[in-house]
């Protein structure tokens, strides 16, 4: 009796404790209710603080590579993973919270739907794969829709990207990520300013008196941006209609972006102290900007009509650069060589980089800009070209003459180039005609038409430089802002610099000033110029020590002279023309008056002579 009671006693705890439980109920279906109650999980809710907290939350799987946990099928309420190492599945689920990802590896996202940001920190070995990412129209938070920070193998492959107010994927701070196969679009936002706040943001050497004013926007954000990154791939890739720029990346190095394809973005395709990076085969129809970045590998790329700029030191401009085209044209790179000449044919764009003496003649590069580039390479000659634009920098005694330049921003830009020769050029439609820029001194700027320039049609920012025999006409239109209620003027001619010759130029019909010396200028001469039909000035004179004449006998032609005495020119220096000239209206308006004037003495005359007779008769009768 006693041994069965233990007998009893003993089968009592292995039923209790579940031992034989799958061995003595088989059919009833019991076990399956019970493993369903198990997985059936908070709806929504995804939060993991360490590995554990997968299997103690019932998700499916064993985190391993071969069986991950799965996450599949959910509307996800919330959605955090921290210091997660075990393998692990996003499937088929959809997000409108914002998703924290850090200290965390060996995960895959994949076909779901994101609503607001995912933000990965300091994770590896993750994947995002054919996820849409969609931030709502009406949420301004200026935030990345998609984060990468200090992370490494990371992967974003076949995504679509749209509607960040900043940039649409950013990665920053990682090592050896790949994007690849994704559609980034409609990202950036539009950020509204007066002209004062753009001035102050300009570059420096833009004057406030010669900033375009006729923008009050500038874009921000956009498509994909790099920073401090190293070895990334970047391919195959559509970035298209983003506010802001197409890729913006800085101080990334190592990385290859190749056969991506952009379009109507706001601003370049820029990289910003990068170094050895390789771009091959891409299409950057909004341009590409290479600054301060040095060893670019650049094969087979397509450029749009924005072109390609470098800008830097000599090392930041000493590029590979071969089989490129703009506009669907040659690019010409010509670096290191002396004594050449490129003629007669037609390009995208021109690069002349460490070279001397390179002759660039009856050359059409006219669907590009900056469309003529020549960097460090004194004595080069550009002749008888058509394009929008010629920047010549740190290349001094360079020529540029008979050429057609419409259109650009700058017409001829000289930078650190002193003693070139500016000469008998026709300048139409650009927002700055000829800018002699800083350290540009004892240039030479002859014989230019300038016309219908928006702002300044001459700008000499260099000392000891020779303006004459230049005609302008049509330009410095005046740009009010409304907002603060103020006008900036521009001139056809504006003087910024010291101890300059302006002579003998014909500056008349502009829409601003006709020639003004800013309070920056000192020392300067200007005699012979023919001013008129000028509506803010035909001169004025803000600087110190300036004479508006030889000092011997000789003047201006000044369209509003009176015809006697000194001319008094406007502005705070108290300038005064010793030897005013009228112009040919102003003469024949004088004359004229003064027709008519010993006329009407000779009428009285005679009428008195009339009279005296008349009253001679009369008395003698």
């Amino acid at each position: 009796m006693g041994n069965e009671r233990i007998k009893i006693l003993a089968l009592f705890a292995l039923l209790s404790s579940g031992i034989l439980l799958p061995y003595l109920i088989t059919d009833t279906g019991f076990v399956e209710e019970t493993q369903t109650a198990i997985i059936s999980l908070d709806e929504g809710s995804l939060t993991i603080w360490e590995d554990e907290d997968w299997e103690l939350q019932g998700w499916p799987g064993n985190g391993t590579e071969i069986s991950p946990y799965l996450v599949e099928n959910m509307t996800l309420t919330s959605f955090d993973i921290h210091y997660s190492t075990v393998f692990f599945e996003v499937r088929n689920c959809s997000c409108d919270v914002q998703v924290y990802i850090d200290q965390t590896i060996n995960g895959i996202i994949e076909y779901s739907t994101f609503n607001d940001r995912l933000f990965i920190d300091d994770c590896s070995n993750l994947m995002i794969s054919n996820v849409t990412f969609e931030r709502s129209p009406i949420d301004q938070i200026s935030e990345d829709i998609l984060f990468i920070g200090l992370s490494t193998n990371i992967t974003v492959e076949d995504c679509i990207i749209r509607e960040s107010t900043k940039y649409g994927l950013n990665i920053e701070g990682s090592t050896n990520c790949t994007i690849r196969r994704n559609r980034i679009s409609n990202c950036g936002m539009l950020n509204y300013v007066t002209p004062i706040m753009a001035m102050a943001s300009s570059s420096p050497e833009i004057h406030a008196s010669s900033f375009d004013m006729s923008q009050y926007s500038y874009p921000s954000g956009g498509g994909l941006h790099i920073k401090d990154s190293l070895m990334c791939f970047i391919y195959d890739n559509t970035i298209s209609n983003n506010i802001g720029y197409a890729i913006y990346c800085h101080r990334t190095n190592n990385s290859e972006i190749n056969s991506n394809f952009e379009e109507y973005n706001g601003y370049k395709a820029t990289f910003t102290y990068c170094n050895k990076n390789e771009l091959g085969d891409n299409t950057f129809n909004s341009g590409l900007a290479l600054l301060s970045s040095t060893a670019f590998i650049l094969e087979r790329n397509e450029i749009g009509s924005k072109g390609l700029s470098l800008i830097g030191g000599l090392s930041d401009v000493l590029h590979s650069v071969t089989n490129n085209s703009v506009n669907s044209k040659p690019l010409l790179f010509v670096v290191n060589e002396s004594d050449t000449t490129y003629s007669n044919t037609e390009y995208g764009q021109i690069f002349v980089v460490n070279s001397n003496r390179v002759s660039l003649s009856q050359i059409d590069v006219s669907e590009s800009a900056p469309s003529i580039n020549i960097l460090y390479s004194p004595f080069c000659v550009i002749s008888e070209v058509v394009c929008s634009s010629i920047v010549i920098d740190h290349s001094n005694k360079s020529e540029v003459h008979n050429s057609i330049i419409t259109g650009g921003s700058i017409g001829i830009d000289c930078r650190s180039s002193p003693e070139c020769q500016i000469n008998n050029n026709t300048i139409r439609e650009t927002i700055i005609g000829i800018r002699i820029g800083y350290f540009s001194f004892e240039s030479l700027i002859q014989n230019n038409k300038v016309i219908d320039v928006s702002t300044h049609g001459i700008t000499i920012d260099s000392h000891y430089c020779i303006v004459e025999n230049n005609t302008v006409s049509g330009c410095a239109t005046p740009v009010v802002d409304t907002h603060w209620g103020i006008t900036f003027n521009y001139a056809g001619i504006i003087i910024y610099a010291s101890n300059c010759q302006i002579t003998n130029n014909n500056v008349t019909n502009n829409h601003g000033y006709g020639i003004w010396v800013h309070s920056y200028g000192s020392n300067n001469t200007l005699y012979l110029n023919l001013l008129s039909g000028n509506p803010e000035g035909n001169g004025r004179s803000d600087g110190e020590g300036n004479q508006w004449d030889n000092g011997i006998d000789t003047g201006n032609y000044w369209g509003d002279w009176s015809g006697v005495g000194v001319y008094n020119v406007p502005g705070n220096e108290g300038c005064v023309d010793r030897f005013p000239n009228g112009t040919s209206s102003s003469l024949i308006s004088i004359t004229a008056a003064t027709i008519m004037l010993s006329a009407g003495f000779s009428f009285i005359i005679i009428g008195l002579v009339i009279v005296r007779i008349v009253k001679f008769n009369t008395q003698n009768k």
